[in-house]
C-alpha cells in the first residue's frame, strides 16, 4: 500500500516522465507551500513545514525524507533509517549542517528561496549548538486552537523549540510538553508526524483557554516576568533580518567588553561578580576566545538590561545608566544537605542497623543509601560515621562477590560456547566466542581470557582453524 501510494506521489509530481512527458524546469518537483509566519516571532519550524509539506502530497513525513531528499542529500539523516535520528531530529530546526543541507534539499524541491528563515541558521555566527534546542516538543495549546478556530492551517512555531522559553508570551502561558491525552512526550519529527497532533495517540493538542488545568493554566509566580522577557527577547531575534543586521561574534564580544567598561569601570572580573559568573569564562567571552550559550546571553542581557538582538548586531551597543544591575528572579537548585539541627539522627540510625543485619542478597553503596532516604551523604557520615563506614564496607565486600561471581558464571558461559561451536565445526576465536557471551566485557579480566585458551587448546584445533 505505501510503495504504491509512493508510486501514486512520483507521478503527480511528475516525476515519471515516460508516462506524462518532460516537465518545464521552472516547475518544482514539489508544491510551492509558503512558510508560515515569517518575519514574526512565531515563524514556522523546519520540521513542522516538512510535516504539512508531506500532508500536502498526502504522504508520511518519513517517506517524504526516504523518496526525494534522500537521494540529494547522501547522507543518514535524509535516508529511510528515521528511526536513527530521532534523538536528534530537533538538530533539523538548529543553525547546523543538518539544517543547512535539508534547507537546500527542500529549496531546491519546492522552488523555494528563504527556507533558511525558519530554521536558526541565519543566527549560526552567534549560537552554539549547546543547550540551545529542546530535546522534545513544546507548543502552546492556546496558539494551536486559535490557529484552528480561525481556520488557518495549523504549524508549530520556531520560538517553541528553543530550550530557554518556557512561556507563551501571547497568553502568558507556560508551554506544553506532554500530551493532555496520554501524558507523553514527542520527538520533533516521526514518521506519521502531523503539527498540532501527539505523535503517540493522535490526539489534538490545541486546547480553549477555558479548558486548561490548574497546572496548564497561567501561574503568577516571582519566575513568570522573567520567562515573558526571554520569550519575548528570543521572538524578537526570529522577527529580525539576520542579512540586514549581520550578526557577529565580534559584536557580542565588544558589547560585553563594552559593558564591563559601563558597569565596572572596566574590570571584568567586577562585571562578573555582579552577573554571577567566573571571571575567566567573562573573559574569554569579551575577548572573543569563547562564546556563551543563548541561555547565558539571555541571562547577562536581562541582568544589564539591554536586548539580546542589539548584543548581536549593534556595534555602538549603549546601556541604561549605570545602576546596580536587576539580580536574577531565579532560586537557584534546592540541594538535599541537611541542617543539623533538622537531622533525624534516629531514624536513620535505624535503617542503616537493619541494612547491616541483612546477610545475603544485593547491597546498597551509602549514596543509594541517602537517595533512598532523601539526606546527603556527607551529613550521614559526618552524624554517624562508624555506621557509615560499615555500610561502605559491606558494599565494597558485596561488589567484590558480585565481580567473583561474574568472573565464574563467564568461564563456565565460555566452555559450554566452545563445546557448542566444536559440534558445527567452527573454531573459537576470541571475536566469535565474545559474540555469544552474555557479559563479553569480562575477557578483559586474565582468568577468563586463561580459561578461554585453555578450552580452544582442549578442543585441539589446527593454527588454521580446521579440527
Amino acid at each position: 500500500m505505501m510503495s504504491s501510494s509512493i508510486s501514486n506521489l512520483n507521478v503527480s509530481l511528475g516525476l515519471d516522465t515516460m508516462k506524462i512527458g518532460l516537465a518545464s524546469r521552472s516547475m518544482s518537483r514539489l508544491y510551492h507551500i509558503l512558510p508560515k509566519g515569517i518575519n514574526t516571532a512565531y515563524t514556522e519550524s523546519l520540521t513542522s513545514f516538512i510535516c504539512r509539506l508531506a500532508m500536502a502530497h498526502c504522504i508520511p513525513a518519513g517517506a517524504l525524507l526516504e523518496n526525494l531528499a534522500k537521494p540529494m542529500l547522501g547522507k543518514e539523516h535524509g535516508s529511510a533509517t528515521l528511526h536513527k535520528i530521532y534523538n536528534y531530529t530537533a538538530a533539523i530546526n538548529g543553525p547546523g549542517t543538518m539544517a543547512q543541507d535539508l534547507i537546500s534539499c527542500l529549496e531546491n524541491l519546492t522552488h523555494q528561496d528563504a527556507l533558511s528563515r525558519i530554521t536558526l541558521v541565519p543566527w549560526a555566527e552567534v549560537l552554539t549548538t549547546r543547550n540551545l534546542l529542546r530535546s522534545y516538543r513544546a507548543w502552546c495549546p492556546c496558539c494551536l486552537q486559535e490557529l484552528r478556530n480561525q481556520g488557518f492551517e495549523v504549524y508549530e512555531a520556531l520560538l517553541w523549540i528553543v530550550e530557554a522559553v518556557k512561556v507563551c508570551s501571547r497568553h502568558h502561558l507556560y508551554l506544553q510538553e506532554n500530551c493532555p491525552a496520554c501524558s507523553k512526550s514527542s520527538i520533533f519529527l516521526t514518521w506519521q508526524g502531523r503539527p498540532g497532533y501527539c505523535s503517540h495517540c493522535s490526539s489534538w493538542l490545541g486546547l480553549e483557554h477555558s479548558q486548561l488545568t490548574t497546572e496548564q493554566g497561567c501561574r503568577n509566580d516571582e519566575q513568570l516576568s522573567r520567562h515573558l522577557w526571554i520569550s519575548n527577547s528570543v521572538g524578537e531575534i526570529l522577527a529580525a533580518d539576520s542579512s540586514l543586521l549581520k550578526p557577529s561574534r565580534e559584536k557580542l564580544a565588544k558589547g560585553l567588553s563594552k559593558a564591563a567598561s559601563h558597569f565596572a569601570d572596566g574590570n571584568i572580573a567586577g562585571l562578573a561578580r555582579q552577573l554571577g559568573v567566573p571571571r575567566n569564562t567573562l573573559w574569554l567571552w569579551c575577548n572573543g576566545k569563547n562564546h556563551p550559550t543563548l541561555s547565558s546571553v539571555l541571562d547577562i542581557c536581562y541582568k544589564l538590561g539591554v536586548s539580546p538582538l542589539n548584543l548581536f548586531c549593534d556595534e555602538d551597543l549603549n546601556f541604561p545608566p549605570r545602576t546596580v544591575l536587576k539580580s536574577t528572579t531565579f532560586q537557584g537548585p534546592k540541594t538535599s544537605r541537611q541542617n543539623p539541627r533538622s537531622f533525624p539522627k534516629v531514624t536513620v540510625e535505624k535503617y542503616l542497623r537493619m541494612l547491616l543485619s541483612i546477610e545475603n542478597g544485593s547491597f546498597p553503596s551509602l549514596e543509594e543509601v541517602a537517595r533512598q532516604l532523601k539526606q546527603d551523604r556527607r551529613t550521614i557520615l559526618r552524624h554517624l560515621p562508624e555506621l557509615s563506614h560499615e555500610i561502605s564496607k559491606r558494599y565494597r565486600a558485596y561488589q567484590r562477590g558480585a565481580k567473583e561471581a561474574n568472573i565464574k558464571a563467564s568461564c563456565e558461559d565460555i566452555r559450554q560456547i566452545v563445546t557448542k561451536l566444536q559440534k558445527t565445526n567452527q573454531y573459537p576465536s576470541e571475536a566469535r566466542v565474545a559474540s555469544l557471551m552474555a557479559h563479553p566485557g569480562f575477557l578483559r579480566y586474565e582468568v577468563v581470557r586463561s580459561t578461554l585458551k585453555t578450552a580452544q587448546k582442549s578442543m585441539h584445533f589446527s593454527d588454521s582453524g580446521d579440527l
